[in-house]
């Protein structure tokens, strides 16, 4: 396997940085994938066997895909916590509607094992996909990097380190943006995580929720996101949940839960329609995905509030922030508070 063969580098300062984005991740393998013949069997392709993925292809069928030249950006998209690549057929579905040059791919890096943590198995599966599907759309000149929950995290580890080295050891295209759909750093039930790695080298489109979900606090996933971002562009969407309608797992077809069988976060309720926060996800998301395009090879400015806003329209998705540093987490605050209380700001003269 590809990882073998970098792990065994005589570098040390490649090796560094592979102890760096393995520590990224406290939750690394607990492999029990699933076996060669199983995936033969679910006919995801030779190359994603070899590094035990599962995917789904998603593009608009009143196109005509095989002239590979219509197709300019692919999206990677990592399943979340115990999801398999067939529950986000919806999702899928959603973002490529009407829009003739992009697909999306639905991984999962981990099959069989429901902690979705580890960026090299992120990387790995990406890679293989992209070969395969390199002979069909080799004009692709854009690749986003993402997911949902603990695949969002995944995803967002890889860029923390060197994308280059990750991503191009097979194929021409590294990451250009970051999607994170409610993204979610390693922890455990009275113990959270923290989001630790930076996603600053690359724009980054982040989706949240206003309230406490599922047991995600939104200021320790999609706010720390924002936050470990880059300055110059990035984005934040924050799903408004009177009624508790809407949660975490709202992006899956079934709903999701810490084990496959166990559904502790139920799917969203009502329709799936352009009139639900899907939808505006989606009209949000093409939004950015034109200020990537348009910046491509030459820096890329984001757009500013009032465009996010008005691709949502009257849905219950708000645009919290967008290259501003105004959005705290839970911790930096609790940090800031304490240390005003103590007088340490006075005394450092602020």
């Amino acid at each position: 396997m590809w990882i073998a063969s970098i792990s065994s580098s005589s570098s040390a300062g490649r090796s560094t940085q592979w102890l760096l984005l393995l520590l990224s991740s406290v939750f690394l393998s607990i492999t029990t994938t699933s076996s060669e013949s199983a995936l033969s069997a679910a006919g995801y392709g030779p190359n994603c066997i070899s590094y035990k993925c599962t995917y789904q292809l998603y593009t608009d069928d009143l196109f005509d895909f095989t002239n590979a030249t219509t197709t300019e950006t692919i999206l990677m998209l990592g399943v979340g916590t115990s999801m398999k690549s067939t529950d986000y057929s919806m999702l899928g579905h959603d973002i490529v509607r009407g829009r003739p040059d992009i697909i999306a791919v639905v991984v999962d890096f981990m099959p069989g094992d429901p902690f979705k943590f580890d960026p090299l198995r992120f990387v790995d599966a990406t890679n293989a996909i992209l070969d395969e599907l390199s002979p069909q759309y080799n004009e692709a000149t854009m690749l986003i990097v993402g997911g949902h929950s603990a695949g969002g995290y995944a995803a967002a580890s890889t860029i923390s380190i060197s994308m280059d080295d990750l991503y191009r050891h097979y194929h021409h295209l590294s990451p250009g943006g970051y999607v994170g759909l409610d993204p979610v750093p390693p922890g455990f039930g009275p113990f959270p995580g923290r989001f630790m790695v930076n996603i600053t080298t690359v724009p980054s489109f982040v989706v949240g929720f206003r309230s406490k979900t599922c047991g995600v606090d939104p200021l320790r996933s999609a706010r720390a996101a924002y936050i470990k971002s880059s300055p110059s562009h990035r984005t934040l969407l924050e799903v408004r949940n009177p009624s508790g309608e809407y949660r975490h797992c709202m992006f899956t077809d079934n709903g999701c839960g810490v084990l496959g069988c166990l559904v502790a976060c139920p799917k969203m309720n009502g329709s799936r329609s352009a009139s639900s926060p899907i939808g505006a996800v989606s009209a949000a998301f093409d939004v950015f995905l034109g200020t990537v395009l348009r910046g491509h090879g030459g820096g890329s400015s984001n757009a500013n509030v009032a465009a996010y806003q008005s691709a949502i329209g009257r849905l219950p998705v708000d645009v919290v922030a967008v290259d501003d540093d105004e959005v705290q987490s839970k911790a930096d605050r609790r940090w800031w508070q304490w240390w005003h209380s103590t007088g340490g700001s006075r005394r450092c003269g602020s």
